[in-house]
């Protein structure tokens, strides 16, 4: 059985951060806060909801999640496309899935995620070859374990392609004339791989290696007329690209366009004049969805208008896309990863999955009304030699009017519209297992969010909390919520503490990320109930069948379940507990704790800092079908639920009336 303890024993830099693993049209809450706020009427705000995914098979042997030291056997700039005959799933590679692959190379949409061992930047290819070029730039990035999500060569395009000069620019003045510079970012200053440009502007005219999910707005009718239209998941996007590129080619030079034409990227006619390939791309997708903005106050990192039971944070309830969609339209790349059998239980034995590896992007731009966002373009840029005054100038006197004089404004130009990004670490979107139970269910995902320490440490996150932390289901839905968080055992919130203030209060072993959960009798309370006295109509685990997600051959017990999530998977069941305590082995776990394999500490230290892949839990056929029922539950995590200093609990409420997701 896959081992749960894993992260909290090996010590690769690689290895400690943990990929969280969803299933295929499962539901995710995303939520978050914008400085700015959103919706309100003193600025226009929008939030780009976008995942990227493995395009090409990352650096070594993918379903090794760890081994990112050598090249990838099948990716990379250089690789021969028409030699992948398949793919890591077994699925056969064809003449069509090759002609995908090209196209995707040569527009520079090569995704092999990696978080990284370190937080060192990417380095950046100056030359298509040579050094310092694109190949060897992706072979030393790989060998210093440097997290990446956009390509080497994604961003070495983006340092020769031409900017969008018809863009306004207020007056600023760019220091170069290609996509790194922007109004926002005039000196062309890089961050990782990405395209400045191509991350202020939306929608983009060139290919981008992202897929839209959704739009927040509060202007809905542009959103469904002009911005989801746009989208690259339905609207072919062009660049001039390299002729040659071809699938039976591997030397990069045929793949990169050359100098001659690679700066006409907006002008068909110049890129074909000069030798080049007027090349079109698009996913062959859906059009984001548009969701109408919430209302939140600026300089408030807290809940929005509108939520109920006291407020929540912004959020997006994302229904993940279905296996077709991500490998056949989307052009995900299907890795099978192997669970091998760790071999300390008697109910062992490795399974097979199909997964993608993805990551979760959102941006937020925050835009002025004092010029038209959409009209306003690079003809009324400041050029006071041609009698052109910009809308706006950075920190103007004005006039208002008195006998006195001007009074100064604090306007930044590079920012009256600006855009504000965050992405996620990598994790799993898995097939699942036509023979489970629970294969057709509609499955909620129940995780952690928030961080180690206290309120002001946290900032500007916040401390730890369920995610729904409130639920309501109708008992004869047959919904099934599968549990699993990630966390760290590397904490550092030394000096200078970044928003917040230094330190990391908490319970047990400092630095460390730690979450369990147990039932309790009301959400006020402290105290979790003790399982063999619970009246049987009052525990939750009753109403529920639970299933090892990867591991559908093991059967789960009630006790089973009480024990696994109690103990945040430090067991796997009762009869693992039973194996691993029989001669009552005392072999100590860590140097500072005086725990074995069979004994978990009360303060949940020799637990995974990461619930790997969790518990699937699914409402049993046959509840109550009555009118007016109603059924609540409470839970809570033991060790972070500390009374007038956190509080990290979960309801659940069986009802014949639920409320919708987007009231949770």
């Amino acid at each position: 059985m896959y081992d749960w303890t894993f992260l909290y024993e090996n010590d690769a830099d690689y290895e400690r951060q943990y990929e969280e693993i969803y299933f295929v049209e499962s539901q995710v809450s995303l939520t978050w806060t914008n400085q700015h706020g959103t919706g309100n009427k003193k600025l226009l705000s929008q939030m780009i909801l976008q995942y990227g995914c493995d395009t090409f098979p990352r650096p070594s042997a993918a379903n090794d999640a760890a081994d990112q030291g050598a090249n990838s056997n099948m990716g990379g700039p250089t690789q021969t496309i028409s030699a992948i005959g398949s793919k890591d799933d077994g699925s056969t590679c064809d003449t069509a899935c090759q002609n995908q692959l090209t196209e995707m190379r040569k527009h520079g949409l090569r995704m092999e995620l990696m978080n990284g061992g370190n937080t060192n930047t990417p380095e950046d290819a100056d030359a298509i070859t040579g050094g310092n070029g694109i190949a060897n730039t992706y072979t030393s990035n790989n060998a210093n374990d440097r997290g990446r999500h956009e390509s080497e060569e994604w961003y070495r395009l983006c340092e020769t392609r031409s900017q969008n000069y018809g863009l306004f620019h207020a007056d600023q003045d760019l220091q170069g004339t290609s996509q790194k510079y922007t109004r926002q970012n005039p000196a062309g200053t890089r961050r990782g791989l990405e395209c400045p440009e191509e991350r202020d502007y939306y929608p983009w005219w060139n290919p981008s290696p992202w897929h839209d999910i959704a739009i927040i707005t509060p202007e809905m009718a542009y959103c469904q007329n002009h911005q989801a239209p746009q989208s690259q998941n339905v609207m072919a996007k062009c660049t001039c690209a390299n002729p040659t590129a071809a699938a039976s080619n591997g030397d990069i030079t045929d793949w990169y366009p050359a100098d001659e034409y690679v700066g006409y990227n907006l002008n068909q006619t110049m890129c074909e004049a000069m030798g080049g390939d007027w090349s079109c791309f698009k996913w062959n997708g859906e059009e984001p969805e548009c969701v109408d903005s919430y209302w939140s106050k600026v300089n408030y990192l807290g809940n929005v208008d509108g939520s109920v039971r006291g407020g929540k944070q912004a959020h997006y309830d994302w229904t993940l896309p279905t296996w077709t969609d991500l490998t056949a339209n989307h052009y995900c790349w299907p890795y099978t990863m192997t669970i091998g059998d760790s071999g300390d239980s008697t109910q062992d034995a490795s399974y097979d999955t199909d997964c993608v590896r993805m990551v979760f992007r959102i941006r937020y731009n925050m835009s002025t009304m004092d010029y038209d966002p959409y009209k306003t373009n690079s003809t009324h840029d400041y050029d006071p030699n041609n009698g052109i005054l910009s809308p706006i100038e950075e920190n103007p006197e004005v006039d208002v009017g008195f006998y006195v004089q001007g009074l100064q404004l604090a306007i930044n130009t590079a920012q009256t519209g600006r855009t504000f990004q965050d992405r996620s670490h990598t994790f799993l979107v898995c097939k699942r297992d036509s023979s489970v139970d629970w294969y057709a269910k509609d499955v909620i995902n129940v995780n952690v969010r928030g961080k180690r320490g206290n309120i002001v440490q946290t900032f500007p996150a916040t401390e730890y909390d369920f995610e729904p932390q409130h639920v309501e289901v109708s008992p004869t839905s047959g919904m099934c919520f599968h549990f699993q968080w990630c966390g760290s055992n590397t904490h550092n919130n030394g000096a200078p503490g970044g928003d917040g203030q230094t330190g990391d209060d908490g319970e047990g072993r400092g630095g460390s990320d730690r979450s369990n959960l147990v039932q309790m009798q009301k959400m006020d309370e402290s105290y979790p109930d003790t399982y063999d006295h619970i009246d049987s109509e009052d525990d939750w685990f009753e109403y529920v069948n639970c299933y090892h997600p990867l591991m559908p051959s093991v059967s789960v017990s009630k006790a089973d379940a009480q024990l696994i999530l109690g103990t945040a998977g430090f067991y796997k069941s009762v009869t693992y507990m039973n194996e691993q305590c029989d001669g009552g082995s005392t072999d100590t776990y860590d140097s500072d704790e005086d725990r074995s394999t069979c004994v978990v500490d009360e303060l949940l230290n020799n637990v995974s800092a990461s619930f790997r892949a969790g518990l699937m839990c699914c409402l049993k056929d046959g509840l109550s079908t009555s009118a007016d029922y109603e059924k609540i539950f409470a839970f809570l995590s033991t060790r972070n639920n500390n009374f007038s200093n956190r509080s990290q609990k979960w309801k659940f409420i069986l009802t014949s009336e639920p409320d919708g997701m987007d009231q949770w």
